[in-house]
Order: structure tokens, then C-alpha cells, then sequence
């Protein structure tokens, strides 16, 4: 009995051993494959989840992308109405400009005429005034001998002169500050 026994308990004993071996490799096998499919139903869970986020995520692009070219549309509107602006100031600086030089020009052709007819009438009435006062003292002096007084002059109708191109001047000076005001707006 000797050593076919020994050999038979030992083949008895591998093929026990063998047989747990296969017996563990199946039962890792089994756990193996049970954690791949719950890892395959992650994944799966993982998968729909993102298709659903993309899902909600293609509206708000969408309004993005509506909102991106509704702002670039507002603000080359927005540029082109600024070059009408612009366009419009040096328009109305030019009238301005205009304005200006006509109420100068107005000035320069009015101002000297007002005063030599100032100037005239003011000779005029005092060489009146002086011929009276001369006709005067000669009839009242007891000489002979004519006496020339100092000519006074008469500002009363000459002042009525000088207040009208007062007040001509200071309208054209408002009129002036106006056109001023408008192009330094």
C-alpha cells in the first residue's frame, strides 16, 4: 500500500484542490462579471445623463448664439446712426460757422452807415443850432460886431439815434452768444 496509495490521495487531493481552484475562479468570474455590468450600467446612466444635459444645453446655445448677433446687429446700428450723428454736427457747425460770418458781415455794412447818418445828422443840427444862436445874439446885441458862441450840440434826437443801434447791436451780441452757444454744444 505503500505508494499507489500515496499516489491515488495525492491525485485525489490535486483534484480536489483542482476542483476548488475552478470553483474560486468561477466565483470570480461571476463577481467579475456582475461589477462589469454594474459598471456598464454606470457608464449607461452616465451616457443618457449627458444626452440629456446636451439636450438642455442646445437651447441655451442656441439663445446665445440669438442674443450675440441680436448685440453685433445693435451696435452696427448703433455705429451707423452715430456717423449720422457726427455727420449731422459738422453739418449744423458749418451753418453755425455760416450764421456767424453773415451776422458779421451784416455788422460791418450796417455799423458804418448807422454812424455816418449819426455823424451827419449830428453836424447838421449843430450847424443849425449854431446859425440860430448866431441869428439870436444878432438881433439882441446892441454891437455890431457878430459874436460866434461855442456850438452846443443837441444829444437829445442824436441820443434817439444812438440808443436804436444800441439796441441793434446788443440783439446781433444775443444772436451772436446764441450761435456760440450752439456750436460749442
Amino acid at each position: 500500500m505503500g505508494s499507489t496509495d500515496f499516489l491515488e490521495y495525492t491525485q485525489i487531493g490535486i483534484n480536489v484542490i483542482v476542483l476548488l481552484l475552478f470553483v474560486c475562479i468561477i466565483i470570480i468570474l461571476v463577481s467579475l462579471i456582475k461589477a462589469g455590468k454594474l459598471i456598464t450600467e454606470k457608464i449607461e446612466e452616465l451616457n443618457k445623463n449627458l444626452k440629456d444635459y446636451k439636450e438642455k444645453l442646445n437651447p441655451v446655445i442656441d439663445k446665445y448664439n440669438s442674443f450675440v448677433e441680436t448685440a453685433n446687429s445693435i451696435a452696427t446700428k448703433i455705429d451707423d446712426n452715430m456717423d449720422v450723428v457726427n455727420g449731422s454736427i459738422k453739418k449744423l457747425d458749418g451753418a453755425v460757422d455760416d450764421i456767424v460770418e453773415f451776422e458779421q458781415k451784416i455788422r460791418k455794412s450796417v455799423e458804418p452807415s448807422v454812424m455816418d447818418t449819426i455823424t451827419t445828422y449830428k453836424g447838421i443840427v449843430s450847424g443849425v443850432k449854431t446859425f440860430i444862436d448866431v441869428y439870436k445874439n444878432k438881433k439882441t446885441s446892441s454891437q455890431k460886431s457878430i459874436q460866434i458862441s461855442e456850438p452846443t450840440l443837441d444829444y437829445t434826437q442824436s441820443e434817439e439815434f444812438e440808443k436804436e443801434f444800441k439796441d441793434i447791436d446788443k440783439e446781433l451780441n444775443e444772436v451772436k452768444k446764441k450761435l456760440d452757444e450752439m456750436r460749442n454744444n
